[in-house]
């Protein structure tokens, strides 16, 4: 009984061990020219060390040229320590995988498939050996990783599960199952998820009433899951629609899902054109509930409910429901949908409204889905009016909703058309023009209305958007632009107006314009006087007037217009001129520029109903008093006068006169005036100080001192304080009075940066270099040599560059912008000179002696050999001499010459050997003598042995009493022992002729 416990047992460990998760990753790596493949997962086969015939070795070892590896620790396997497939053993714990990719230099490439990445935290980074990255990346929403070989790459890869490996499951599904008033145009969304691995992406295929689809779906990574979705062209109304989706995990062996569901699509009468499915889920503590609504859209719909609306039954209490809320007086027993279908063409805002929520309440959708030409926006509130924040459901597709609290959803239809042009002064290829014509265009959009921030107006090539007016009038917007100077007479104007609608993103208008200027002389300024009808506001009629050298109080052909006949029934508006000389009314009144003080008369005769008279304010002439004033009587003069920068309009009910008087005004000028000081110097002069635009400018002294004077009273002025080598400043200020500046200027500074390369080395090993700058700020350079100083001001600096075993090299720059300074430091050299001595005084020519990596050379009679260029640094000498033993010193070489001696010994080796006796006996006690100067007795084992012989010929001398000595010669050439094994035989005894008997 007790072998069957065992045997079970033994029978559930085995099984156990490969009851698990397995998944394997490929990595590609792509350097110099060398492609390789790597592979990295888990197996609950494996282990924590090497795993025969699950991990794979490097087949060669040691690598040469660019190559990649895992590096394996195992101290049971301490041979194995690079890998191309590492596995792990399934669990969930922290795997770390590290990476090698060198055998160059250059830039290496390590990729993968993001579709293939387990589920779990599985990131990649660059680190060392020893030390983890201090940057990862996630390789599920990476695709490759760059860096600069050679270098260490670390994979953390910690499974979201480990143990039982299960299939794929379907999580939701748009349409549900097995519904049956499914538009015809309505997306099919399905949501996959695996708990173990993940989802592979590649293997996910969809069938439609056996159609394969899968080339049309979209897929999307979910924070858990795979959303697929299927958009297509309109289903057939009133069909059967069957979804099949196939889809299968990561694993090594995968594992799939192939199911199955269904809808019923529409008839046409009850169809909406789209709908977008919202979701709520309401949690208590006993179960959570999901409920979904549709919000839709149809031609023809209504905001009331009509025949695409889905009434929402009698709620059964207690049980959570969700419904759009509706307030209809032809249906005021309806007061809750679950499909809300509005029009198609118009903004829409839904209310969605709660019963029995539980204890947490959040909505969702999908925003891939959202129809197009339209944006949606969602918001919770206790009502519409207390909304502050709209979120753009296309950016998430989550939102909490307090208990309490209503869920707003509102829809805009997106506006596809830009604004359009309605009228423009000069009319649209008008002839003739005035040549001090102002230009007003006149835009509308008839939807979202026009971003007035957002017009500009190019004139003759010109934009003079800066130097226009932009203002709104009901929907209308106008642009008015007042030019400083006349037209050219007889010219073509061109004009360009650009305006966009307030839509995200704005709908663009661009159009272009054109009026032909007529030869007139241009006065100096003009103000135009609109008559309009009230309260209609129509244009009636215009006056104008204004001044130039050339006007008079008379008649001035080519500036002033005469007014024509007037027409007895109607309302009459002309200028009055002081002179008669027949022709007593104008349209337009041009008086001397020069004089100090000009009144103009209009008359208003004939009055039959109220008129406004306006103006564009932008018009009048700058720094002069314009004033108005009117009278009824004839032959009065206004007691009132008022500004006429400061009204909007005059109204006029009766006949009347009103008079608008022009006052010169002189204004008053002030200064200037200040000290302008410099960072790091004691001589403050040569400092610029320019008023921008004008023609005041000063330069400031020893002291820093300016003075500029005859700036016109509340003049804008802008400052600007320029010094070479000094960060320019500039002051804006409003001219009221003398105004005194006192300010620092500080030295520019700029960034010096570069490149030491070091003749005799690579790049990559160009690091150590100490840059120094003005004796006080040090930098060193790193491995391609790089160098940078920030904030350095601007003017003349000194760099010097110092290397162990380079020659230093120094530069002075003049610092007027960023600094780039390639330098070479060239490699210290001198002579070495080596003289081998050798212990028997033999011929001292023919020793080889070497700098191991750099040269060699033959020793001369002397025993000297020079070595000539050898640069600074540490070396390894070695000499080498038949019949001598090697010498090798390390030697640290750094000044022009230098010399070493090396003493060379003969070889020695090892003679030894048995000596045996015949007739058989001990043969311990045995004299030998080598080369009659050195001797030992043998052991009892009859072994001798001598050490540090010399190499040669050598005399070995055997005695032993009794023995017949015995002399032998040998020759020891190699190194090593030379074994010398003898016997000496017992002296006979000669045969005794006389016997005595004792």
């Amino acid at each position: 009984m007790k072998r069957m416990y065992a045997i079970l047992f033994v029978i559930l460990v085995a099984y156990g061990a490969v009851w698990g998760i397995s998944w394997r990753q490929p990595i590609v790596i792509s350097f110099s020219g060398f492609v390789d493949t790597l592979v990295f997962g888990v197996d609950p086969a494996a282990s924590w060390h090497y795993d025969p015939g699950i991990d794979e070795v490097i087949p060669f070892v040691p690598p040469s040229g660019p190559h990649a590896f895992f590096r394996l620790n195992d101290p049971m396997n301490p041979f194995v320590t690079m890998l191309s497939v590492d596995i792990r053993r399934d669990a969930r714990v922290r795997h770390i995988f590290k990476g090698f990719v060198g055998g160059s230099t250059g830039r290496a490439r390590i990729s993968w498939d993001p579709a293939t990445i387990p589920a779990g935290q599985i990131r990649i980074g660059i680190g060392t050996e020893t030390t983890e990255p201090t940057r990862w990346y996630d390789m599920h929403y990476n695709d490759h990783l760059e860096f600069d070989a050679p270098d260490w790459f670390w994979i953390s890869c910690r499974p979201y599960s480990s143990g039982a490996d299960h299939p794929p499951y379907l999580v939701f599904t748009y349409p549900q199952d097995g519904r049956r008033d499914v538009p015809p145009s309505a997306p099919v969304v399905v949501v996959l998820d695996d708990d173990e691995t993940g989802i592979n992406i590649h293997s996910i295929q969809m069938f439609v009433n056996d159609v394969d689809v899968t080339s049309s779906i979209e897929t999307r990574r979910l924070l858990s899951g795979i959303q697929v979705i299927y958009k297509h062209s309109p289903f057939e109304y009133d069909s059967l629609m069957s979804i099949r989706v196939i889809a299968a995990d990561i694993a090594s062996f995968p594992h799939y899902l192939d199911t199955t569901f269904s809808f019923r699509t529409s008839i046409p009468a009850f169809s909406p054109q789209w709908e977008f499915p919202l979701f709520f889920v309401n949690i208590t503590a006993h179960d959570t509930v999901t409920k979904c609504i549709y919000a839709a859209g149809a031609e023809g719909a209504s905001q009331f409910f009509d025949s695409l609306d889905v009434a929402f039954p009698s709620f059964p209490a207690p049980e959570f429901e969700v419904f759009f809320k509706l307030s209809d007086p032809a249906y005021p027993f309806i007061t809750a949908l679950s499909r809300d279908t509005r029009p198609l063409d118009s903004d829409n805002l839904w209310v969605v409204d709660f019963q029995n929520s539980g204890t947490t309440l959040f909505a969702s959708w999908i925003s891939q889905i959202i129809p197009e030409g339209t944006r949606f926006y969602a918001a919770v509130a206790d009502a519409e009016s207390t909304i502050t924040l709209w979120q753009n459901m296309a950016t998430t597709s989550f939102m909490n909703v307090p208990i309490g609290k209503k869920f707003f959803v509102y829809k805009h239809v997106i506006d596809t058309v830009p604004p359009r042009v309605v009228a423009s002064y000069p009319s649209f290829g008008e002839m003739g023009v005035n040549p001090w014509t102002n230009i007003i265009i006149a835009l509308l959009d008839d939807r979202m209305g026009i971003d007035t921030n957002s017009i500009s107006l190019v004139v003759d090539g010109v934009d003079v958007t800066a130097d226009c007016e932009k203002f709104i009038r009901g929907d209308t917007a106008f642009v008015a632009y007042i030019p400083d100077t006349n037209f050219t007479p007889d010219h073509r104007i061109y004009w360009s107006v650009t305006a966009s609608d307030t839509e995200t993103p704005p709908n663009t208008l661009r159009y272009n314009g054109f009026f032909v200027v007529g030869d007139f002389p241009t006065p100096d300024w003009l103000v135009r006087i609109f008559v309009r009808n009230i309260p209609t506001h129509t244009l009636f009629s215009t006056v104008a007037f204004g001044a130039d050298e050339a006007g008079t109080d008379g008649v001035d052909p080519g500036l002033d217009f005469m007014a024509p006949p007037p027409v007895m029934t109607l309302p009459r508006f002309v200028m009055r001129i002081p002179s008669s000389t027949g022709w007593d009314y104008l349209i337009q009144d041009i008086r001397n520029v020069d004089e100090d003080t000009i009144i103009w008369q209009l008359q208003c005769s004939n009055i039959t109903h109220p008129f406004v008279l306006r103006w564009n304010i932008v018009g009048l002439p700058p720094a002069d008093q314009l004033l108005w004033g009117i009278t009824f009587t004839p032959g009065d003069t206004p007691a009132v006068w008022h500004n006429l920068r400061r009204t909007l309009g005059i109204r006029i009910d009766s006949s009347c006169v009103v008079f608008f008087k022009y006052i010169r005004y002189i204004p008053p000028t002030y200064c200037l005036s200040g000290h302008i000081l410099l960072e790091g110097a004691t001589d403050f002069s040569g400092t610029e100080v320019r008023i921008l635009g004008t023609d005041f400018v000063d330069t400031t002294n020893r002291s820093g001192a300016f003075e500029i004077c005859g700036i016109p009273d509340s003049s804008h002025i802008r400052v600007r304080i320029y010094h070479e080598g000094y960060y320019t400043k500039f002051h804006d200020a409003v001219v009221v009075g003398d105004i005194v500046l006192v300010d620092t200027l500080y030295l520019r500074r700029y960034q010096i940066s570069g490149r030491v390369h070091l003749s005799d080395r690579p790049i990559g090993e160009w690091d150590g270099t100490i840059v120094t700058l003005d004796g006080s700020l040090t930098d060193t350079t790193s491995r391609n040599g790089a160098f940078r100083f920030d904030n350095v001001p601007y003017g003349e600096h000194s760099l010097s560059f110092v290397h162990a075993g380079y020659r230093d090299a120094d530069t002075t720059i003049f610092l007027r912008a960023n600094a780039f300074i390639n330098v070479t430091l060239q490699k210290i050299i001198g002579d070495l000179f080596v003289r081998v001595l050798l212990e028997d005084g033999a011929n001292l020519w023919g020793t080889r002696v070497m700098i191991l990596g750099l040269d060699s050379a033959i020793t001369d009679s002397s025993g000297w050999v020079r070595f000539r260029n050898v640069p600074y640094d540490t070396y390894t000498v070695v000499a080498l001499r038949p019949g001598y033993q090697i010498v090798d010193t390390l030697i640290f070489f750094h000044s022009r010459s230098d010399t070493l001696v090396l003493h060379m010994m003969r070889k020695r080796g090892v003679i030894r050997g048995f000596v045996r006796v015949l007739p058989p006996d001990s043969p311990a006690r045995t004299l030998v003598v080598l080369d009659r100067a050195e001797s030992t007795y043998t052991d009892a084992r009859g072994y001798y042995e001598f050490t540090r012989v010399l190499f040669g010929e050598h005399m070995l001398h055997f005695r032993k009493p009794l023995y017949q000595p015995l002399d032998t010669t040998v020759r020891h050439w190699e190194p090593g022992t030379l074994v010398v094994n003898d016997h000496i035989s017992k002296i006979p005894l000669n045969s005794s002729r006389n016997h005595v008997v004792l």
